[in-house]
């Protein structure tokens, strides 16, 4: 199993992104709650369509797992906290691979709604060394891994979203690999999905930081 030792983020490191604001969608609390610890997220009592995390300019919603779900939460954010142009939308969480090793992060290199649907041209940025994959979003859980690209169930509904509202450069999906033909899904639960987590919020931050020197 591959894993990166966590790094706490650094507030200096990401200042460029901060200022332009950073708004953050994930499906589960298991993923949310380091990145929460790490940015010093609080819940939000006030937003009561989805659990929201804010502090300053960084804004973190738990839309819970599927594709529309994901399509709302994210314009439901874009309402209630609007934002520039040059805000950065960012999609976290565990998907598939097919031979990826466990832990492993990859950005989406695009994004399609099923194998058989749409695909939209993510734009990824400069100065960030990470690999790429396809991310394919389904409607329900597949085990087959019969391509090869990255599964999850909330990618599409947030990207064709998030492009509404900054452009496409500034909307990234980062995905940490939960699960391949060698270790099945039926393994994961929510400890092991925050240790992944953990192990790539320094992935996180680089991400972040090389958005933010864009902006």
């Amino acid at each position: 199993m591959l894993f990166r030792y966590a790094t706490q983020l650094s507030v200096p490191d990401i200042s460029r992104a901060m200022q332009a604001g950073i708004r953050i969608v994930v499906a589960l609390p298991a993923e949310a709650k380091p990145i929460n610890h790490q940015l010093g997220l609080v819940r939000d009592n006030r937003a009561d369509a989805f659990p929201l995390y804010r502090n300053d300019n960084i804004a973190l919603v738990l839309c819970s797992p599927g594709k529309q779900a994901a399509a709302e939460a994210t314009r439901w954010l874009a309402g209630y906290l609007p934002s520039a142009e040059n805000t950065l939308w960012l999609n976290i969480g565990i998907a598939g691979h097919p031979t990826r090793e466990l832990g492993e992060a990859l950005l989406a290199g695009s994004v399609s709604d099923g194998y058989q649907g749409a695909t939209l041209q993510t734009v990824p940025p400069g100065g960030f060394h990470c690999p790429t994959a396809p991310l394919v979003t389904l409607s329900e859980p597949r085990f087959d891994y019969s391509r090869a690209c990255l599964l999850d169930m909330e990618g599409f509904g947030f990207f064709s979203s998030a492009v509404d509202f900054a452009p496409p450069e500034r909307v990234q999906c980062l995905k940490i690999v939960s699960d391949n033909r060698k270790n099945s899904a039926t393994q994961i639960n929510a400890k092991m999905v925050r240790y992944l987590m953990q192990q790539n919020l320094d992935t996180l931050q680089q991400l972040i930081q090389a958005l933010g020197e864009r902006a």
